[in-house]
């Protein structure tokens, strides 16, 4: 009997593009419904449900249960573990026995918008069940070793059915890596190229010695190497790359894993392209904006140090020859260039530097310094608007691949690099979810995100757009962002000049009242 039900998975699994997967089967009308085989499903997470409504509504009405939106549907509304598990397609088929009552269930589900159901599969699937309807003995069946599906009268049921874990929820690979790490350049041109090639039917392999031969740097040559060496080993993409260089994220590497779990390895590798170069961009923005204004503040501290002692020099001897006391802000100009108190002013950074990067290298310093910056009024805003954008565009990236809200929050929060968002959705949001609460309702608890984040993400949850929805409010804050920091970079560049003059004032004025001193002791 066991046989029989593996080779319905394995029907099922190479007529369907379903993500999970699922034979129940039970002996008579009056008992639990018992999980015999499955794929997909993870064993070890409490929130990734099969939702036992869609069971028990083919079972009741003995008729198969097809929807390409499950969100919409209005006959599954009521099922709380879809909504939970972002549940898309869902295609539901009985298994009848002799006396017509439903003695097992064949039941596929996507958690992908762009994966659908069609009516040809329910067809398919629904000639299957009758031919395995024939063959099912009617002795009894002993319980297999797998989990058994809850079935309680009038309330949602969650089937918590055994099997390897889920890719959405497994975790990442481990990052050990003796690599070298990459530029966001070559990460980009990395991802970007492999989709590619991969996309032409060219095999990992082959793809990633293409990229070594073609890599303009060395870096990237010796990791496209290395991952296709371990590949050729016979390891998985995931676990590969997190073992040639440090600088894909657990993030990058479960979101690869899932591609490969779900045949959507090319797609997955495109959008971590694109997640990358928008990143890159960023960063690359936020660099240009501040180099000119660092640049400035350089020069006016190299005046102040370098120039000061060589135009006060000789001045200064001259008075002391004189038997003359230098004004008061020469002597505070001269002291404070002077090599004994710039060498004791560098000590201080130097000898406790180590110690406080260090701590800031802790989650407990990553927090605090968070917190310390987002209490400044305008920087505070500015890095809410980079924790916002950062995350909502890699919900909306892990969302397309086909990950569970559950699952993808945690992901997003890391990704987002803002430790404060990060532990306001671990102990608050992902508790409002598991709740039942809107994605939104479960953002707003985290009081992180501005106003207008909500209502906007409200109006793509009502839509059933909220990907779309995420990366363009991650677009959006991305751009306001830059026209902040553009301001700021306005508002710098007057502020350091005018520093710049107070400082060649202070070295102008320091110098010129030696002379006249020297004049009135004449």
């Amino acid at each position: 009997m066991s046989q029989l039900f593996d080779e319905a998975l394995a029907f099922m699994r190479s007529h369907l593009k379903a993500e999970r997967l699922l034979v129940l089967f039970r002996e008579s009308p009056d008992e639990q419904f018992t999980a015999w085989a499955t794929q997909g499903i993870d064993t070890n997470s409490s929130h990734a449900p099969i939702s036992m409504t869609v069971v028990d509504k083919v079972a009741e009405s003995r008729q198969t249960l097809i929807s390409s939106d499950a969100r919409r549907d209005p006959k599954l509304l009521e099922s709380s573990s879809l909504l939970l598990s972002d549940v898309r397609a869902v295609l539901c088929v009985p298994l009848l026995g002799r006396d017509g009552q439903v003695r097992g269930i064949l039941y596929a589900d996507h958690r992908m918008a762009t994966v659908s159901f069609t009516r040809q599969d329910a067809e398919r699937l629904g000639e299957y069940a009758r031919e395995l309807e024939q063959r099912l003995d009617e002795p009894d069946i002993p319980v297999p070793p797998l989990a058994r599906a809850r079935s309680e009268p009038g309330r949602e049921r969650e089937a918590a059915a055994r099997s390897a874990p889920s890719p959405s929820s497994a975790d990442p690979p481990s990052q050990t890596s003796n690599g070298p790490r990459l530029s966001g350049r070559a990460m980009v041109i990395l991802l970007r190229s492999l989709a590619t090639l991969m996309a032409a039917g060219i095999p990992i392999g082959r793809a990633l010695s293409v990229l070594a031969k073609q890599s303009e740097e060395k870096k990237a040559a010796e990791v496209c190497l290395l991952t296709r060496s371990i590949v050729d080993a016979g390891m998985p993409l995931s676990q590969a790359l997190s073992r040639s260089s440090p600088s894909f994220t657990s993030f990058e590497l479960r979101l690869v894993k899932v591609g490969e779990a779900t045949g959507q390895l090319v797609q997955v590798l495109q959008q971590l392209a694109d997640y990358e170069e928008s990143q890159r961009g960023m960063r690359m923005k936020l660099l240009s904006v501040l180099t000119y204004p660092l640049i400035l503040f350089g020069i006016c501290l190299v005046m102040m140090m370098v120039g000061a002692p060589i135009l006060l020099k000789g001045q200064l001897d001259l008075l002391a020859q004189l038997g003359t006391q230098p004004p008061v802000i020469t002597r505070m100009v001269f002291a404070l260039t002077d090599i004994r108190v710039i060498l004791a002013m560098l000590a201080i950074p130097l000898l406790g530097g180590p110690f406080f990067l260090a701590f800031l290298r802790t989650p407990a310093g990553k927090l605090f310094l968070c917190r310390l910056l987002m209490g400044i009024p305008k920087l505070g805003h500015l890095i809410r608007l980079m924790g916002a954008a950062h995350f909502g565009e890699a919900l909306a990236l892990q969302i397309k691949v086909g990950l569970g809200l559950l699952d993808a929050l945690p992901n997003a929060a890391a990704a987002s690099g803002n430790p404060v968002l990060e532990q306001a959705i671990l102990s608050k949001t992902i508790k409002a979810a598991k709740d039942g609460s809107t994605l939104q309702q479960s953002l707003e608890v985290a009081e992180f995100f501005p106003r207008g984040f909500l209502l906007v993400l409200k109006a793509g949850e009502e839509s059933g757009s909220v990907p779309e929805t995420l990366q363009w409010l991650a677009r959006m804050y991305q751009l306001e962002l830059e026209a902040a920091l553009e301001m700021a970079a306005a508002a710098l560049e007057p502020l350091l000049m005018m520093l710049m003059g107070v400082a060649a004032a202070i070295v102008a004025l320091a110098s010129l009242l030696p002379m006249v001193e020297v004049v009135q002791s004449l």
